[in-house]
């Protein structure tokens, strides 16, 4: 709930006509009296309250606002106990809690309409709207909205039209004009945000486009920022005093994070032996500066993780992009579903493959087998390693199983083609 209402207010207050994502929104803006105050457009008071909404009195107590305020004289809008204990005072359940609760946040936003906006900041900046993206693109997928992919995807245009030159992207984008090079996060950003949207778009032939973009950015980081075993640089050209090799993480995660999140995801999609390469190098730059400063540098941690243990997330790539797994399920619900797309010229070996020595595909929850029935029906065919008729799993298959939420559903695969077997994989989703 909370990330569908911060995804329509970016959609809504953050987005310019083109597309793409402005900085910010000021935090002035003119009072009833004229003048620009700090907080005019989001505070409240109890006559405030009192004319937007019947529910004044809920409100008030629900929000804690006070004649005297926590801004002169005026309260910013914070939940008085969590929302939990609140609907348990009122004897009905979380759910219905917010289900009353909504209604009366959409009255305040219509009265706050009345009031003159804050001015937003219109610089669309690369990096910033490459989280942006990513996050559209993943929530388009998670509740089931189009409208926040074809959100995403216009942002992504719009970078990839008009903060483009000849000599690579530009960082910043103002009243239609790019100006400032852009910088190793903008470029790793930005490229996490086009593997996103390969990763979610449910167009096959738009995700070859997308990853396509995607490479492109992760070429430009290893020609322009130096080298993977020392750390990337922040900026194409060294400037002042000095080389600057960007691990902290700020408002998003470090540039070199989000490089090596990048490669990897990219050698896990791709037969890129020389990103994973580059991944490994870049990551033993990294770890023990990881290690260091652990709260200041989380990103790198969880992208060395991901390169060694794999990526988590409800979509996953495994056998060097030949098989995309998607695990779809209810948040608190016992039903989930399982569904993966195979690349043309490979496939999985069935849950029991006619052959002993194929690993066959498994499925566990918390460790235990699923009946034979939860399997799709499999294909029976000979390959050309083998003249003997084996069972496997071919195109676009799904299955279905239950599990409580707070356990864990396992899949084992193994992947061939017509000439060659991959090494067993394993994957974990956890369902909520």
């Amino acid at each position: 709930r909370a990330a569908e209402r911060l995804c329509t207010y970016v959609l809504r207050d953050l987005r310019g006509p083109d597309g793409g994502f402005y900085s910010a929104q000021d935090a002035d803006s003119v009072s009833e009296n004229g003048a620009y105050a700090e907080g005019a457009y989001y505070t409240w008071t109890p006559d405030d309250l009192g004319d937007a909404s019947q529910s004044s009195a809920f409100l008030t107590k629900l929000f804690e606002v006070s004649a005297t305020g926590d801004l002169d004289g005026s309260s910013v809008l914070n939940w008085g106990d969590d929302p939990g204990n609140l609907a348990d005072e009122m004897g009905i359940t979380e759910a219905a809690f917010y289900a009353g609760l909504d209604p009366l946040l959409d009255e305040l936003l219509a009265a706050r309409a009345s009031r003159p906006p804050p001015a937003p900041d219109e610089k669309i900046l690369m990096a910033w709207n490459g989280v942006m993206i990513a996050t559209l693109a993943e929530a388009a997928q998670v509740f089931e909205r189009p409208d926040y992919l074809a959100a995403a995807e216009k942002a992504a245009r719009l970078v990839l039209d008009q903060m483009q030159s000849d000599q690579g992207f530009i960082r910043v984008y103002f009243d239609g004009k790019a100006s400032i090079p852009a910088q190793l996060p903008d470029y790793a950003g930005f490229g996490l945000a086009l593997l996103a949207l390969h990763d979610f778009s449910p167009v096959t032939e738009d995700r070859a486009y997308w990853l396509a973009q995607a490479r492109q950015q992760a070429d430009y980081i290893r020609a322009l920022f130096g080298d993977p075993q020392e750390g990337y640089r922040m900026n194409v050209n060294p400037e002042g005093i000095g080389t600057i090799i960007p691990v902290d993480d700020t408002e998003i995660s470090s540039g070199n994070a989000m490089a090596l999140a990048l490669f990897s995801g990219l050698a896990k999609r791709l037969p890129a032996p020389e990103l994973a390469l580059d991944a490994t190098r870049l990551a033993g730059a990294l770890s023990g500066l990881g290690l260091d400063i652990p709260e200041q540098r989380a990103a790198i941690l969880q992208a060395s993780q991901e390169l060694q243990f794999g990526e988590t997330g409800p979509v996953r790539f495994v056998s060097g992009g030949a098989v995309r797994v998607e695990f779809v399920s209810e948040p608190g619900g016992n039903m989930f579903r399982l569904n993966m797309s195979i690349k043309e010229g490979w496939h999985i070996n069935a849950h029991e493959p006619l052959e002993d020595y194929f690993i066959p595909m498994e499925l566990l929850i918390d460790e235990q087998p699923v009946a034979k029935a939860a399997y799709p029906k499999a294909t029976v065919k000979p390959l050309g390693f083998n003249p003997l008729p084996l069972a496997l799993y071919e195109g676009d298959i799904s299955l279905t199983g239950q599990a409580q939420p707070g356990t864990f559903a396992t899949l084992i695969l193994q992947a061939c083609s017509d000439e060659i077997c991959l090494q067993p994989e394993e994957l974990s989703f956890y369902n909520w």
